[in-house]
């Protein structure tokens, strides 16, 4: 059996030491005071061989919102948000981000796909990967 490399293992402290250190209201008004210094929220999304990391995602009504979405496996996913009516989609590149009333993305080891919108209404709203059947929750607060 190998034993983990020094580097793997200092990589994983290092990425999960915020999660055991801050509880998640702290977490998410950190994230809040980022929006107003950036004027958007930004957001990471992995997509990992059991699902998304993390499974729930903190927004604030009326601020706008990038997901960074990638893959740490080479099997490619999938990122689909539906917006329905609660959400206002943001242009990127003179190219609408939505299709039908849902923001989709194909999402591939190495690279890294970006969504983009502002939330209009609170509540919790439903993410996932159909094909892999991987299923996460967007919360919108006031």
């Amino acid at each position: 059996m190998q034993k983990p490399s020094y580097f793997i293992v200092f990589l994983s402290v290092l990425l999960l030491f915020p999660l055991l250190t801050h509880s998640e209201d702290s977490m998410e008004s950190l994230r809040v005071e980022e929006a107003h210094e950036v004027g958007e929220l930004r957001v990471s999304l992995i997509v990992t061989p059991t699902g998304y990391y993390p499974k729930r995602l903190f927004v604030k009504k009326d601020i706008p919102v990038r997901i960074y979405v990638t893959s740490a496996t080479s099997e490619a996913s999938c990122f689909l948000l539906h917006i329905g009516s609660y959400a206002e989609v943001r242009q990127q590149n003179g190219r609408s981000l939505a299709s039908a009333g849902s923001l989709r993305r194909t999402v591939e080891l190495g690279r890294v796909e970006e969504v983009s919108f502002i939330p209009r209404k609170s509540g919790d709203y439903a993410f996932g990967c159909p094909i892999q059947g991987f299923q996460g929750t967007l919360t919108v607060r006031d």
